[in-house]
């Protein structure tokens, strides 16, 4: 009884997924990321499901179904070709570059539309591959085969930047780090102290921090909630900074006028 109703409710998550593939029913919202004088550089392209399936399915149920079925190419071409005609409207109105970063999935790196896409689109919307971030999770770096490793190698020699997104939220591995020429660290959230009482805590993460700095690779503090996180990362020389604190994600508009004042 109880694997036929497993299996009924895989078969209607499926048929969910497809049903918001077809009808495009998602959009992008977009979280600005800082440096410490509090100027915006960069902006990271953020999924969202429309109301009508946000309450039946959870983004990250929608993104592994995708994932499972080999389907998930079609979600990350969309955020390519949206974010990136977006950057270009951006980058027209304020006559500067801007950096963009979005979530990649290791079926991604391995597909061999990729670079195609990412080429594309960049020629299309004048962007240079350096203004582009693609964050990788450090459990999907486990899921690498061949093709996944040459194509990660033939992405940073082409200029894009490659982050190691959500550090300390999966194995936390320093090997990670040493088998991939990552330009970036993103710290998870769940390694970000949020008060003073947290001592040990801070510790972990002013060494993590140094480790990655002998290392010349970027950090970005992710989950900024208060000041004590603010003023913490801050002090320890972290690059740059996201969360609720800072920004909760906003829509396009909302961003051009944010960008407009700046």
């Amino acid at each position: 009884m109880m694997n036929k109703f497993i299996e009924a409710q895989s078969h209607m998550v499926t048929r969910i997924t497809q049903q918001i593939l077809e009808e495009r029913a998602f959009y992008l919202m977009y979280q600005p990321i800082i440096n410490a004088d509090k100027q915006i550089l960069r902006l990271e392209a953020l999924l969202r499901l429309n109301e009508k399936y946000s309450k039946k399915i959870s983004l990250s149920h929608f993104i592994y179904t995708l994932e499972k079925n080999n389907k998930i190419f079609i979600l990350t071409k969309f955020v390519i070709q949206n974010s990136f005609y977006k950057l270009n409207l951006w980058q027209k109105e304020l006559n500067k570059k801007i950096h963009l970063s979005f979530n990649i999935s290791s079926q991604d790196i391995a597909e061999p539309e990729l670079f195609r896409t990412l080429y594309e689109n960049c020629y299309q919307y004048h962007i240079d591959p350096f203004q582009i971030t693609l964050e990788i999770t450090e459990t999907q770096c486990l899921k690498r085969n061949e093709r996944f490793l040459s194509n990660f190698q033939r992405l940073l020699q082409a200029g894009f930047n490659l982050s190691l997104d959500d550090f300390g939220s999966g194995y936390s591995n320093s090997k990670v780090l040493d088998f991939f020429n990552f330009t970036n660290v993103k710290i998870d959230k769940s390694l970000i102290p949020k008060n003073a009482q947290q001592i040990s805590k801070i510790h972990k993460l002013k060494k993590q921090v140094k480790l990655f700095k002998k290392n010349n690779i970027n950090v970005t503090a992710e989950g900024i909630e208060n000041n004590f996180c603010w003023d913490l990362c801050k002090k320890l020389d972290i690059n740059l900074f996201q969360g609720f604190f800072i920004s909760h994600p906003k829509t396009f508009k909302e961003i051009t006028q944010i960008l407009q004042s700046q």
